[in-house]
């Protein structure tokens, strides 16, 4: 599948969140900013994605943000949500990963505004909140909104299998070697490789009501 047809899958399946987003009550706001961390992770294709819709000129100033403002600990994933789904599917164990949100806020936000909130990752669009997460100290979601997060997110890395998962700032530095692009050995870069989903995580009691979304995601996908 061509690059472009990808970017334009992955577009679909954000309008397709954005719009259940917006018809669900939700506290989310401008300027509402608890969870946007330096932990947000995304695939290389979110990445290209977010590349693809900034000006030319404004990427050197991005990249500089990103190079200058990036805190030195953040969460750097060991397995994509696929590849979770693939080690409990096996019965693998799955490793200890460290994330703390005080380790400081995402490099993209400017006086608590996101400056790329139109091309923001799929990791972001599912922090909705249903009140201010500042009076709980996190996203106050129930567990049909977990199981439809988790369902967006298999199907962002799905689509790009072959490509890789990080930290939004490991991605886009990796993105930034241009010699090394998608093509060359990753262990330069704290990144990972993505997997198709092996199967799509979703409770017994949740699949009535999941299943015309997964129709219409697949739809965008294999039309």
């Amino acid at each position: 599948m061509k690059l472009k047809d990808k970017l334009s899958i992955l577009q679909a399946i954000y309008d397709i969140y954005d719009r259940l987003f917006n018809a669900t009550p939700h506290a989310c706001q401008k300027f509402c900013s608890s969870c946007c961390t330096v932990n947000v992770t995304m695939t290389s294709l979110e990445g290209m994605y977010i590349l693809h819709h900034i000006p030319l000129e404004h990427k050197h100033s991005l990249y500089g943000t990103i190079k200058s403002c990036s805190s030195p600990k953040r969460y750097q994933p060991k397995l994509t949500l696929n590849g979770f789904a693939e080690s409990c599917m096996a019965g693998i164990d799955i490793p200890d990963e460290e994330n703390d949100p005080s380790w400081g806020k995402c490099p993209l936000l400017l006086e608590r505004s996101c400056t790329i909130y139109d091309y923001r990752p799929m990791a972001c669009r599912i922090m909705m909140s249903k009140s201010i997460c500042d009076e709980h100290g996190c996203a106050d979601m129930d567990e049909l909104t977990i199981t439809l997060n988790n369902i967006f997110l298999q199907y962002a890395e799905h689509i790009d299998e072959k490509g890789f998962f990080g930290n939004l700032t490991d991605i886009l530095l990796f993105l930034d070697h241009e010699e090394n692009g998608l093509r060359q050995d990753n262990t330069r870069f704290s990144v990972i490789k993505n997997r198709a989903a092996p199967f799509l995580m979703i409770p017994p009691e949740h699949r009535k009501r999941i299943v015309p979304i997964i129709e219409e995601i697949q739809g965008k996908i294999w039309g």
